[in-house]
């Protein structure tokens, strides 16, 4: 047994109560009242969202859009020659995945992901 009276458990057990009731009540402190640090580290983190969804917006206007536009005419002139011939699909896979690259700039920008 690990304690020897009834008196001991219960003085473990309120102590262990009010240890872990104060780590909640400082959780919470900290949750309502955030230091300097915190603050600016998400700060930074909106920032560094904000300045990756406009480099989203530009890849996406000056790349991905002249891209697909191209690649959407090879695609439909391609696409029938994959019933004939199906060494094709590779081909046609990656000019559809072309013509998708403005679908996931939008993404990526909206939910503003980095580059890696």
């Amino acid at each position: 047994m690990l304690f020897k009276s009834r008196h001991q458990r219960k003085t473990c057990t309120t102590a262990i109560f009010e240890v872990y009731s104060d780590y909640i009540f400082e959780k919470k402190l900290l949750q309502f009242a955030p230091d300097s640090k915190r603050l600016s580290i998400t700060m930074c983190s909106c920032l560094c969202r904000c300045l990756f969804a406009i480099a989203w917006f530009l890849i996406l206007i000056f790349i991905a859009y002249p891209v697909a536009f191209f690649m959407c005419g090879w695609y439909v002139l391609l696409c029938p020659l994959e019933a004939c011939c199906p060494a094709c699909d590779c081909i046609t896979k990656f000019l559809l995945k072309c013509t998708q690259l403005p679908l996931i700039c939008t993404r990526n920008m909206l939910e503003g992901k980095g580059f890696c």
